[in-house]
């Protein structure tokens, strides 16, 4: 399967799945690619790759030093989030809500690290909803702004990995509805 959508900011990607691996591309940039491939069989049947353990996870760049690793995936939002690391600055995707991921710096110094929110659609694309400037008493923080290989890879993560998840009290209410009449 193949998709092709727009950044916003960087142009156009091309997204493409085939044995157990998700390519990104810049279009009209071959040379600026991401390959996160999934090593072994199938081990979690939720996550578009097929795996969410990370020593099962291979990744191939075309620029630098890329790392991707993946949470569990299980009880809280904070085990979906999937760490990043491009030429040694640390990344994450981190559960916003059920659907959509954000895309952050994974610093504390920043006062306002969210740099977009990603959304995987069910065709395969990934939206992208680019952080707005954030004012925090008189000052206006604008948001960090990520490389074309930074987002690359976030993007093929969002793709390989999902976006979204469940919260621990989400999934204890929906017990609890299920439960009581």
């Amino acid at each position: 399967m193949d998709a092709r959508f727009d950044t916003g900011r960087h142009g156009e990607v091309d997204l493409r799945w085939a044995d157990g691996a998700v390519t990104a591309t810049y279009v009209g940039d071959a040379r600026c690619h991401v390959k996160i491939r999934r090593r072994g069989a199938v081990t979690h049947p939720r996550t578009p790759l097929g795996t969410r353990d990370p020593r099962a996870v291979e990744v191939a760049s075309s620029g630098g030093v890329v790392t991707v690793r993946p949470r569990g995936a299980r009880f809280t939002k904070r085990s979906y989030r999937v760490d990043l690391g491009v030429d040694g600055i640390a990344l994450d995707l981190s559960a916003h809500d059920l659907v959509s991921s954000e895309f952050r710096l994974s610093t504390i110094e920043v006062a306002h690290n969210v740099m977009a929110e990603l959304t995987r659609r069910e065709d395969g694309t990934v939206d992208v909803i680019w952080s707005a400037p954030v004012r925090l008493g008189r000052r206006l923080h604008e948001p960090p702004e990520p490389s074309r290989e930074q987002l690359l890879v976030a993007l093929a993560a969002a793709a390989a990995f999902g976006t979204g998840g469940l919260s621990l009290m989400t999934i204890v209410a929906n017990a609890v509805d299920a439960i009581l009449p």
